[in-house]
């Protein structure tokens, strides 16, 4: 079987999902009440549920990948691929260069933000159903691997107060034999968790912490195999906080991140790493993405919305002020873009000077001239690309898409009239 290129998977998703940019193209689960609308409990309840069953079906006989990936069952979630595109200005020749694995939530929208609260509290009050969870996607992802033999990578992610548990680095290093080379497992930048400080303590800056701890083991499991790669980098630089939230909370990035890209590009991290991946944020600012650049961006909830250009956003990050008038609302955006800008060339021609062996990843979708003026063209990769959010079982990559009723849509649906032509 051949891999579909990234024109290909786009027209033939799209023919049968024309809204695939802000609806999953999992069967919608009937919920007794809108995600955001439920409580903790009654949402850890649904996704254990979903969890639950998998490991039955799969303590039944059925494969993990069959299980891990379907489409059409009745439940919360399931796992999904993320493509990650050779970047190209000629979409129909963009090859599939590597995926990462997250959860596809069966409701509508991609907004998995809505059961983040459910990862979080279970990792804190439940590690074994936890990392049930986090095993079931590493046994799927190295199914896949095993039974498509030219699928490319798949990217799995863990968070440093993952990566000190024992019986995590025993299963990553058993999957990474498994599946040598084509298995990459990701260092995120999430702090937040209450294993944390148990088991990095709390004396020292964040980086010298996890330097001390972290960068040890991460060096050992690389010397035995495993493909490491930098997770969602921001520079410490730019971007005070992370967020609105992070700013009220106060938790500085640099106190809070561990992939700050000064970090990660450092003499003494960098060579640990095969290969690093931009931040969403990061790469939407230094390159000004928003919803004008094209009727595909405006289609996508991120940049319809404002979400990482609105005023309160940008004051937040910057740890500035909202201007009251317009005009000095569009200089602060342009400060941050401009800074953002001038942190990425910096950052690109750092890694110039290393021997990562897989290419950069920018999380967002790179707009056509910014390819061209970034130099992009051929040596790096975007996530997600024409198809923005959307994840997908495997076989989707090689075109073997099913007809389902849930897909279907009248043909002169505006969500088919809008879509993307990069």
């Amino acid at each position: 079987m051949v891999l579909l290129t990234q024109k290909e998977l786009f027209d033939a998703v799209s023919a049968k999902f024309p809204d695939l940019l802000t609806k999953p193209v999992h069967r919608p689960l009937r919920l007794t009440s809108p995600l955001y609308k439920m409580q903790l409990q009654e949402k850890t309840d649904l996704f254990k549920s979903a969890l639950q069953g998998m490991l039955a079906d799969i303590s039944s006989g059925k494969d993990a990948m069959e299980v891990a990936y379907d489409t059409e069952r009745s439940r919360l979630w399931s796992f999904g691929l993320q493509p990650m595109w050779e970047v190209s200005s000629d979409k129909q020749q963009s090859r599939l260069l590597g995926t990462e694995s997250l959860v596809a939530l069966h409701s509508s929208s991609w907004a998995v933000g809505l059961i983040l609260d459910v990862l979080d509290h279970l990792l804190n009050t439940n590690v074994e159903v936890y990392l049930q969870f986090k095993f079931l996607e590493i046994e799927a992802a190295i199914r896949v691997l095993e039974v498509y033999p030219t699928f490319p990578s798949i990217s799995v992610n863990l968070r440093p107060s993952e990566w000190m548990m024992p019986e995590v680095q025993r299963r990553v290093l058993e999957a990474s034999h498994r599946a040598p080379g084509r298995l990459a497992f990701e260092l995120t930048e999430y702090t937040q968790d209450d294993h944390f400080v148990r088991l990095f303590g709390e004396e020292g800056s964040l980086a010298q912490r996890l330097t001390s701890t972290l960068l040890p083991v991460l060096r050992r499991l690389r010397e035995e195999g495993v493909t490491l790669v930098a997770d969602d980098l921001l520079p410490g630089g730019v971007y005070r906080y992370e967020s609105e939230a992070a700013r009220r909370e106060g938790r500085r990035l640099t106190d809070h991140h561990a992939t700050e890209s000064g970090l990660v590009l450092s003499d003494e991290w960098a060579d640990v790493f095969h290969g690093v991946k931009f931040g969403l944020e990061w790469v939407i600012h230094s390159m000004a993405i928003t919803k004008s650049i094209g009727a595909d961006y405006a289609a996508v909830p991120l940049y319809a919305r404002n979400v990482k250009d609105n005023p309160a956003y940008v004051a937040a990050v910057t740890d500035g002020h909202v201007p009251e008038e317009e005009a000095d609302r569009l200089l602060a955006l342009q400060a941050l873009q401009e800074a953002a800008a001038a942190a990425l060339r910096d950052a690109l021609e750092k890694m110039k000077r290393r021997s990562f062996s897989l290419l950069p990843v920018f999380e967002g979708t790179v707009p056509h001239g910014a390819a061209a003026s970034w130099g992009l063209e051929g040596v790096a990769r975007e996530q997600g690309g024409m198809l923005f959010e959307a994840r997908f079982p495997p076989a989707w990559f090689y075109g073997r898409i099913p007809d389902t009723p849930h897909a279907r849509v009248p043909s002169d649906s505006p969500c088919k009239r809008r879509l993307p032509t990069q």
